[in-house]
């Protein structure tokens, strides 16, 4: 991600019927990677991405870039830990507790260095509400270097609550590790403070970071629970070289959060303009489930959208893409909307899921993309994290009680140049320079006729685990 690739732009059709072309079902400022999970606030969706930046839509079809997560640059605490790192990573958000916990991850430069998880939250996405603002919560997880014993890499975290409303995250990669063991794990935070909680014997960091759920060339964890079940949809594959990648969704499932995990199956591989699909989350509230993710239409990632049904036996089908406009039908947590954001349903999904590895200057920083020589989907980046445009969040010093990290966000605390060699070992070494890109500017053209009337709604109890 350190050295830019050749622009190109594409001019979109009038769409006049339902359809549109395959690979052109968003459109705007639709450039990302490791897209979070697509979630409500105010009236609006929003996405984040690699790279630290943000994306809103009204219909979650036409995307507006926002701002940077870090606009000042990073955390003192965590430019401490990392003089040189490589920006943010794969962010993910929920909403518990009245906030918008949003787990991101940025790993350190060479690549034998450590990888850390750290947690914002803010009472809204709105970057134009007065309320909006990101408090910095601290380190959550991390790897120390790479070591014979050592061989995982807090990367792509993805937060899900249990049927007893507990609070995990999971997280990993398997890219230039050893794959014989477990590459994705998840670990139990408190819901209070968002960090690993003393109630888990199995947090014994380093040696065991929590529960390990999948060994292999395996990353982008994302789970999701759907009528009894966790499923766990991961990454397999090469990433991050344009219409080249392989990439692939895969999906096993468990009664149980922490597994075991069975049924490794593709999910989705992708299919004409479709390249490389990959780092998904799904959106499941008022009676509409979509997925969400990052695929090669061209060399630059864009988002991807798609139905999401499930088979008579229980396993979840991608659908076509979807081109129907959606109407946001209520914030989490409200009482107009069906389902919260982060909470299992025995009817439904929660609605959660996971992110990873290349960034746009679209999602408001001047990263750029690369690929690994094994595929890895690890980033590096070649301009400091902070630099963003558009109205910048203000992030909070304020931590909370006993949380690592937590101080003052330093102006000059901005991500360095990184090593072409990736980070946290997540890629073997061999990085092929691509070339970075400016907003992606493509205006939508035409009317798309009919809106779809969202069904399912409903109110439920609602989960209040604290003020």
């Amino acid at each position: 991600m350190s050295v830019p690739v050749p622009l190109r732009l594409a001019m979109l059709l009038a769409v006049i019927s339902f359809g549109a072309p395959a690979g052109a079902q968003t459109s705007g400022a639709n450039q990302t990677h490791d897209p979070s999970r697509m979630i409500e606030s105010e009236g609006k969706f929003y996405v984040y991405s690699t790279g630290g930046g943000s994306k809103s839509s009204a219909d979650a079809l036409f995307w507006t870039a926002g701002p940077s997560l870090f606009p000042n640059g990073f955390p003192q605490w965590l430019t401490t830990l990392f003089p040189t790192n490589q920006g943010v990573w794969a962010p993910d958000v929920i909403y518990l507790n009245g906030q918008y916990w949003l787990y991101y991850s940025v790993a350190g430069s060479p690549a034998t260095s450590a990888c850390v998880i750290g947690l914002l939250t803010s009472p809204t996405l709105n970057p134009n509400s007065p309320s909006y603002k990101w408090t910095d919560r601290g380190l959550v997880v991390q790897n120390p270097a790479n070591t014979a014993a050592i061989q995982y890499a807090t990367i792509d975290p993805a937060p899900i609550l249990d049927l007893n409303g507990n609070l995990w995250v999971g997280w990993g990669s398997g890219y230039g590790k050893n794959q014989s063991v477990s590459q994705l794990w998840t670990t139990r935070m408190d819901e209070m403070t968002g960090l690993p909680g003393t109630v888990d014997p199995a947090y014994q960091p380093p040696g065991t970071p929590g529960h390990p759920l999948e060994a292999g060339r395996k990353e982008g964890s994302y789970m999701h629970y759907h009528n009894g079940y966790f499923y766990l949809f991961y990454n397999e594959g090469s990433c991050c070289s344009g219409t080249s990648s392989t990439y692939t969704i895969w999906v096993a499932r468990s009664q149980n959060v922490t597994g075991p995990f069975a049924g490794d199956k593709v999910f989705y591989g992708g299919s004409g303009d479709i390249h490389g699909p990959g780092h998904m989350g799904v959106y499941s509230a008022c009676g509409v489930e979509r997925f969400t993710y990052h695929y090669y239409p061209t060399a630059v990632s864009v988002l991807g959208e798609n139905e999401l049904s499930w088979s008579t036996d229980g396993w979840p089908v991608a659908g076509p893409i979807s081109t129907t406009p959606l109407t946001p039908c209520g914030d989490p947590g409200s009482d107009t909307e069906g389902v919260d954001a982060g909470e299992p349903a025995v009817d439904g999904g929660s609605g959660l899921s996971g992110g990873h590895t290349d960034a746009s200057a679209a999602d408001g920083t001047n990263s750029g993309q690369a690929d690994t020589a094994d595929g890895g989907g690890s980033p590096t980046t070649s301009a400091p994290s902070g630099t963003a445009s558009g109205p910048g969040a203000e992030l909070d010093s304020g931590g909370a009680a006993g949380i690592p990290g937590g101080e003052d966000a330093a102006a000059s605390a901005t991500a360095t140049p990184a090593s072409l060699t990736g980070g946290c070992g997540c890629s073997l070494p061999g990085r092929r320079g691509r070339e970075g890109v400016g907003p992606m500017s493509l205006v939508a053209v035409g009317v798309v006729l009919g809106r779809r009337k969202r069904q399912g709604r409903k109110t439920r109890p609602r989960r209040v685990l604290v003020k």
